[in-house]
């Protein structure tokens, strides 16, 4: 019995060791703009089906630029605060396909 312990280990010892990682990264699949969208419009449709009202949040950018955080293909120009704050629920609504009073917008702090 000692001897087949032996045997073992010599075998354990004199083999290659193996990797413990993969010398070349696997590809990583991004999910689409298209994809991203449509995760959007059902996740907001489906926070008003629950009765909720789901909140966006506008980022201003300088030289008068907008865009709504966790959905960055909506995006434009205004000159004042509020005025992007009514672009961006006008968007917003017009992606959603709903009314604009279902969903709050309010400007980020950051």
């Amino acid at each position: 019995m000692f001897f087949i312990g032996l045997g073992f280990l010599a075998w354990f010892l004199e083999r290659p060791p193996r990797r413990l990682f993969q010398a070349r990264p696997m590809a990583r699949r991004g999910v689409s703009e298209k994809r991203q969208k449509a995760a959007a419009v059902q996740g907001a449709l489906r926070q008003m089906a629950q009765g909720e009202r789901p909140l966006y949040r506008v980022r201003m950018i300088r030289g008068g630029g907008w865009t709504v955080i966790g959905a960055e293909w909506l995006s434009g120009t205004a000159a004042t605060r509020s005025e992007a704050l009514a672009a961006a629920r006008a968007a917003l609504a017009a992606m959603l396909d709903v009314d604009a009073d279902r969903f709050d917008v309010e400007a980020s702090t950051f």
